[in-house]
């Protein structure tokens, strides 16, 4: 059995935005399992917190990467520091 969870980095996160894509976020949070706030309010850490937050709970971390350096790259390297298997989605940067 396999559930939508959606780890978002803060509480409200989101909840500003008024666009086609605020429809479609909203959308899928109504069709999650669960949703968990990995910070109370927004801080310079919340992303990296989250992004944890999901690898930690992951068998598999799926990332579409473009070689850049930022939080994708510092997410993927946790993942290896963690032992876990990734699959690297080569994006068009």
């Amino acid at each position: 059995d396999v559930g939508l969870c959606c780890a978002l980095p803060f509480k409200g996160f989101g909840e500003s935005a008024r666009s086609a894509m605020a429809t479609r976020y909203q959308l899928i949070l109504s069709r999650a399992k669960e949703i968990v706030c990995c910070t109370e309010f927004y801080t310079a850490a919340s992303m990296m917190i989250r992004n944890r937050y999901m690898v930690d709970r992951s068998g598999l971390v799926i990332a579409v990467y473009d070689g850049r350096s930022g939080g994708t790259k510092n997410t993927i390297e946790y993942a290896f520091s963690k032992d876990k298997k990734v699959w690297i989605i080569q994006a068009e940067g």
